[in-house]
């Protein structure tokens, strides 16, 4: 019998170490046993001393979550904006999904707390003096407070409470306007829950880096030079942009600087005349031999003939095997054999190839004008003004007519020779032409996104609005295309651009409905209407239907 004391020793340790180890989870702890000598027909063991120090941890193992609690809500609340009944769950979901995004600790499903929870708290927020733990199996409940002075004055304080210790673990509070409720409630969250690691959400792509322009100041490029600094202007580039202005007489390098206004001041101010062959373009590419070595993009705007053209294309070649990134622009007075050369360039060297829409109005004598629009080697009429649809890139060419540029007998189909072929096939006195209007501003912009890593695009549509937004990798796609024809919730960050709301193709989140935090919940029509909306860090919820990808 005595042979069985070592093994019920060893047997009772490894039972009392897996109760400890269930129980006193981070708590330091000891154990002792005094073994009583058995009787000759039974043994009795008795624990004289099993001592566990426990943290105050309660008797049964809690898993790591932190449970999000319905908001306490007081003050004047703007039912303008807000149902008075439901706030405190929309505050408990809104402030769920931001913990989530910026701290490292599991959180625990609103759905599944509130199930739990006494049904009046949903309405009227969890108070403090309650011992809330005991309706949690995790580690922490988050309490927290919104209060309300109309829509200027608007205070969230939160409350993390350890259901270990039974001690408050942090608590913050923050106070600003309504159109500032996301921002409060992530830095009250990164306040109170200091304690938990934070998670670094992606960061916006950066639309820095250098461009250069290279620009052909001929006569003939006068209207496309103000166009390339309206682009330039208007594109949303926020990197060092810098010039290269070629003349007949020699090309005058501006070097790159952060002060993007003034180097376009420099590029509307100088002047344009005489002739510029595309052996000169070639020749100030060498100006960038000045530069230190840095990797940037060369935008080339010239409508030289391409009637010798072997030290260009050993130009372009040579910059794209030194890791520059060339950008041969079509201008509206490129001639057709220089398209058709910039083309096979493009090709030949995987060069980005925005594709820039053109437009004239041409009057005539019989007393009606015409819009001519070109858009690479097609040429379009229509009698309206298109000027806002051509330079937001929003431009229908089923709402076209068609120019058949075979018939016109005109070897340069350029947009202003196809005007004057046009007139003179139909019989008409052409009379003037109006200002040069260009998609550049909205080529130059997709330019510079497609810089930030989105290679592919999504269509979505909100309440009948249509719009495309980037998505960084395949795998997203092909989750949001699982929906295709279905409603689902998409939640986007977004920032103010050009043509309207610029997504950040590294954060979409899919939620169910009952996952979707209401609070958050926006029509696609009213965000682009309303830039004070457009904030980097916070994150919107529409009702969409997946229409297409590509």
């Amino acid at each position: 019998m005595s042979s069985l004391k070592p093994a019920l020793q060893q047997s009772t340790l490894f039972i009392a170490s897996i109760l400890c180890a269930r129980n006193c989870r981070k708590s330091p702890g000891f154990l002792t046993a005094r073994w009583i000598k058995p009787g000759l027909r039974q043994m009795k063991v008795t624990f004289a001393t099993l001592t566990v120090f426990l943290m105050a941890t309660p008797a049964l193992a809690r898993d790591f979550y932190v449970s999000v609690l319905p908001f306490q809500v007081t003050g004047n609340v703007p039912q303008s904006h807000f149902n008075p009944a439901s706030l405190p769950v929309q505050l408990q979901q809104a402030t769920s999904f931001l913990l989530q995004l910026n701290r490292d600790y599991p959180v625990d499903d609103p759905l599944k707390i509130n199930r739990s929870l006494p049904a009046a708290t949903l309405q009227t927020g969890a108070s403090p003096g309650v011992d809330w733990c005991g309706y949690s199996n995790g580690t922490h409940v988050l309490l927290g407070e919104a209060s309300f002075s109309g829509t200027q004055n608007v205070r969230i304080s939160l409350t993390l409470k350890s259901c270990n210790t039974g001690s408050n673990a942090g608590q913050s509070a923050r106070s600003g306007s309504l159109n500032d409720l996301q921002s409060l409630l992530r830095d009250a969250i990164n306040g109170a829950c200091a304690r938990f690691a934070p998670n670094r959400p992606p960061s916006w792509p950066e639309s820095s880096g250098e461009w250069i322009a290279v620009v052909d100041l001929s006569g003939s490029m006068a209207s496309e030079k103000e166009a390339l600094a309206l682009g330039l202007e208007r594109s949303g580039f926020e990197g060092k942009l810098g010039l290269i202005l070629v003349s007949e007489n020699g090309a005058r390098l501006v070097v790159p600087d952060q002060n993007r206004a003034s180097i376009i001041s420099i590029l509307k101010a100088a002047p344009s005349g005489g002739e510029v062959r595309l052996n000169d373009m070639a020749a100030a590419l060498q100006e960038l031999r000045k530069l230190p070595q840095v990797s940037r993009r060369i935008i080339i705007a010239t409508d030289a003939e391409a009637s010798s053209t072997a030290s260009f294309e050993s130009s372009i070649r040579l910059l794209k095997s030194q890791g520059q990134e060339p950008v041969l622009l079509e201008t509206s007075g490129l001639s057709q054999s220089g398209r058709a050369f910039f083309q096979r360039l493009n090709r030949s060297l995987k060069l980005k190839d925005p594709d820039v829409t053109y437009g004239m109005r041409a009057g005539f004598a019989e007393g009606f004008s015409l819009f001519f629009v070109q858009s690479g080697d097609r040429f379009y009429t229509a009698k309206k003004d298109l000027t806002s649809a051509i330079r937001s890139g929003r431009l229908n060419k089923n709402d076209l007519d068609p120019v058949a540029t075979v018939n016109l007998r005109d070897d340069r189909l350029t947009l202003r020779s196809v005007i004057d072929s046009y007139a003179r096939k139909n019989g008409l006195r052409l009379i003037g032409t109006g200002q040069l209007v260009s998609g550049l501003e909205s080529s130059l912009s997709a330019l510079q996104q497609s810089a930030s890593g989105s290679q592919f695009k999504v269509l979505l549509r909100n309440d009948g609005s249509a719009f495309w937004i980037d998505v960084e990798s395949r795998a997203m796609v092909q989750k949001l295309m699982q929906y295709k024809s279905r409603k689902i919730y998409v939640g986007l960050q977004l920032q103010p651009g050009p043509l309207g709301p610029q997504n950040h193709p590294a954060a979409i989140y899919i939620r169910s409905a009952d996952q979707a935090p209401t609070l958050f919940l926006q029509k696609y029509d009213h965000v682009r209407a309303s830039e004070k909306l457009l904030k980097k860090a916070d994150v919107w919820f529409f009702l969409v239907e997946v229409v297409d990808s590509r």
